[in-house]
């Protein structure tokens, strides 16, 4: 799966949503609100420097440690919990006006995971897309369990492990 990603040109100031996360059916809860804060966009030249770190083909661990040293940029949480630092933000505008927002950060690996040598444990990010109109209203997805495959400032191309992407309402918080 490719996902086409460009940064704005202008520095927004710090953005707040809510999301309504829908989760897929054989999950314990079927929605979990969430919140999501960005503080900054990531810019092209952290892109393709990461873009970078995987162009011998498959240098998956060099590109872990990478993410594991970035500051976070901004968090997702859960009502009531804390979250996971995002480490890269991009945001484009779409054909139809309005705004594309990717956020991806390396995610943690459950102790279950790691001790039953789960074949997830390749795949240690979490990505989330969503598009708003100028109000700060729209849909998205979440892939809890992706592996980059490709990065650079047009393009985050991601495996999702197969796993069904998680459904969002999104609302902006003025």
């Amino acid at each position: 799966m490719a996902i086409t990603v460009f940064a704005a040109a202008d520095d927004k100031p710090t953005e707040h949503f809510t999301a309504m996360a829908v989760m897929p059916p054989g999950a314990r809860a079927t929605t979990l609100p969430l919140n999501i804060d960005i503080q900054a966009y990531t810019g092209d030249s952290t892109m393709n420097a990461l873009g970078a770190i995987l162009s011998d083909g498959n240098n998956q661990n060099a590109l872990l440690k990478k993410f594991e040293s970035m500051p976070g940029i901004g968090d997702v949480s859960r009502e009531g919990r804390v979250g996971v630092q995002v480490k890269v933000i991009r945001v484009r505008q779409t054909a139809q006006g309005l705004r594309e927002v990717t956020m991806l950060t390396d995610r943690p690996i459950h102790l279950w995971e790691f001790n039953t040598a789960s074949p997830t444990v390749d795949y240690p990010y979490g990505m989330i897309r969503f598009t708003v109109d100028d109000k700060g209203n729209g849909t998205g997805k979440a892939y809890p369990i992706v592996k980059i495959k490709s990065i650079d400032a047009n393009q985050i191309n991601i495996d999702d492990y197969g796993v069904i992407p998680i459904d969002l309402t999104v609302h902006q918080i003025q």
